[in-house]
């Protein structure tokens, strides 16, 4: 396993109620700068590798490290780990500019460092014409730039996703299938693909 790794999972086995094994024993090393894919069938452990690395879910076995630390027992409010929800879970009484600021308003930023990095992430998403709108008012793939500009504009050092990030293009006014990460990732970002086998149920 890399020496450098910025995430480590380390003979991580999750087993549910009822025996159901979510995962078996996995070993996974994700450098700084890696934008990782997991690939897998429905049931494989994907999403559960997620939850775990987030804190949402405690491994029956195994650790969790960052950048060298165990975090395995960190609650996921003390993990420098944002997630991007399936759901996008957006708060639909406040603006495009009250929902990524946020967790910037938890930290008690003043209000000029809030308004700076809630702009730069809204630029960086292609969405910086939207600071105002409410959330009722933006299409499907708008809402995902959101969802995105909310977890990265507290500066993770991981960003965890379920939802297909390829889809949002700065370029376009939506996001659709097949289009490019926002070209601002490029210099920062390496692909790698991990393909996850078929849970079994012991």
């Amino acid at each position: 396993m890399a020496p450098d790794a910025l995430v480590r999972l380390e003979n991580v086995s999750k087993v549910f109620p009822g025996g159901v094994v979510g995962l078996d024993a996995v070993d996974l090393d994700i450098a700084a700068g890696e934008f990782l894919t997991l690939l897998g069938p429905s049931g494989c452990g994907k999403t559960t590798s997620l939850r775990v690395i987030a804190g949402f879910e405690s491994p029956t076995s195994g650790n969790v490290l960052l950048e060298g630390g165990d975090i395995t027992g960190l609650r996921p409010f003390d993990r420098p780990v944002n997630t991007v929800f399936q759901d996008y879970a957006l708060f639909p009484h406040m603006d495009v500019a009250a929902n990524v600021g946020f967790g910037l308003s938890l930290r008690k930023l003043s209000g000029t460092e809030q308004a700076k990095r809630v702009g730069q992430a809204l630029d960086m998403v292609g969405l910086a014409d939207k600071l105002r709108a409410r959330i009722s008012e933006l299409s499907g793939g708008q809402r995902q730039r959101v969802a995105l500009a909310r977890a990265i504009v507290c500066e993770p050092r991981v960003l965890l996703t379920r939802i297909c990030v390829s889809r949002c293009r700065s370029s376009s006014s939506d996001c659709s299938p097949g289009s490019a990460p926002p070209s601002s990732w490029s210099r920062t970002t390496r692909p790698r693909r991990c393909r996850f086998p078929t849970a079994s149920s012991s």
